[in-house]
C-alpha cells in the first residue's frame, strides 16, 4: 500500500527534523534556522508541492533534495503520505518505540521520564521540588531521552544559571548538553568530547558552539557516528580521518559551515552563525580533531 510505503520512507529519512507525528518539534528542528515546517499546521499543502520540495529542496533552508538519495516511487509515496495522513487528516504515526524499533519494555523502562519527554514538567525545575520518582525520570531524560526530545524549560532566559536554594544541575546539564546518548542507556565514545588544554578565546568559543550546534549530527568525539549521525543520508565527514586531516583548511570549513555544499545533509548556518562564530567552530574543530597531541 502507498501510504505504508511512504510511512516507512517518512520514518526512516524525515522523522528526526520534522518530528515523529510531523509537527517539527525535535532536538535537530530546534537548532535550525528557519525550523522545518510543522505538517500538523499547513493546511492546503497538496501532495505535488511536497513532491517538488522533495525534488528540489528549499533555498535557505536546511531541507536539501532527495533526488538520487530517494527513487522517484519512494518521493512519491512518502509525499502522498505526508499529506494525507499528516497535513489533511492530522492523524498521528505509528507508535517509534515499539520492540521491533529495537525499544522492548519502553514503558517499564523509560516511563519516569515521561514527564520531561512530553512537556508536562519543564527540565528547569529545582530537583528540590521534585519527588524521587520524579528526580530519577529527569536524570533519566538527560541520559537517553534528549537525543530526540526536546522537553520544555520554565525559564528560557535562565539556562546555565540557578536562583537561591535551586541545585547546579540544570547548569551542570546545559553545560554538558553534547553529551547526548547514543546507546539509550550509557554514552557511547562517540559523546564524549576530546581534551581542550590551555584553549585560546576562539577554541573556547568554537567548543562551546560546537557542542550546541554541531555535535548533535558530527558528534562530541566528531566522527558523526552518534544517534543523529547515523541516520543521515549522505552522512555527516569524520573528522579524525587522515583524509579529512589532510585535506582541513579553517578558512574553507568556516564558510561551507556557512553555505555548505549541494548534495549534503548539511544545513545552512547563515543568519544563525556569525563569520566570527563559524570561525571559532573551525579553530576548535582544528585544535581537537586536525592538531592532535602527536602532530602539534
Amino acid at each position: 500500500m502507498a501510504i505504508e510505503r511512504g510511512r516507512a520512507v517518512y520514518n526512516g529519512r524525515c522523522y528526526f527534523c520534522h518530528g515523529y507525528d510531523g509537527n517539527g518539534s525535535t532536538v535537530a528542528a530546534a537548532m535550525l534556522d528557519p525550523r522545518p515546517r510543522d505538517f500538523t499546521q499547513s493546511p492546503g499543502l497538496e501532495r505535488d508541492r511536497i513532491v517538488a520540495v522533495l525534488r528540489e529542496g528549499r533555498p535557505g533552508t536546511a531541507m536539501k533534495p532527495f533526488t538520487g538519495l530517494l527513487s522517484a516511487a519512494e518521493i512519491e509515496d512518502v509525499a502522498g503520505f505526508v499529506a494525507e495522513t499528516l497535513v489533511e487528516c492530522g492523524a498521528r504515526n505509528t507508535a517509534y518505540h515499539t520492540p521491533a524499533n529495537g525499544w522492548p519494555g519502553h514503558q517499564a523502562r523509560y516511563g519516569a521520564a515521561f514527564p520531561f519527554a512530553t512537556g508536562k514538567l519543564p527540565l528547569d525545575v529545582p530537583e528540590r521540588l521534585l519527588d524521587a520518582n520524579e528526580q530519577a525520570g529527569l536524570a533519566l531524560f538527560r541520559s537517553a531521552c534528549i537525543s530526540c526530545h526536546q522537553g520544555r524549560l520554565a525559564r528560557p532566559a535562565a539556562l546555565g544559571l540557578t536562583g537561591p536554594g535551586e541545585s547546579a544541575a540544570e547548569a551542570d546539564f546545559w553545560d554538558g548538553r553534547a553529551d547526548h546518548d547514543d546507546g539509550y542507556d550509557t554514552p557511547s565514545a562517540h559523546d564524549i568530547a576530546p581534551a581542550l588544554p590551555g584553549p585560546s578565546p576562539s577554541e573556547l568559543l568554537g567548543r562551546e558552539l560546537y557542542a550546541s550546534a554541531c555535535a548533535e549530527c558530527h558528534a562530541a568525539d566528531g566522527t558523526g557516528l552518534n544517534w543523529t549521525g547515523r541516520f543521515l543520508r549522505p552522512g555527516p565527514p569524520d573528522f579524525t580521518t587522515w583524509r579529512f586531516v589532510d585535506d582541513f583548511d579553517a578558512g574553507r570549513f568556516a564558510r561551507r559551515t556557512l553555505d555548505p555544499e549541494p548534495g549534503t545533509t548539511m544545513p545552512s548556518f547563515r543568519g544563525v552563525l556569525s563569520a566570527r562564530q563559524a570561525g571559532a567552530i573551525a579553530d576548535y574543530v582544528r585544535r581537537v580533531f586536525i592538531l592532535s597531541p602527536g602532530q602539534e
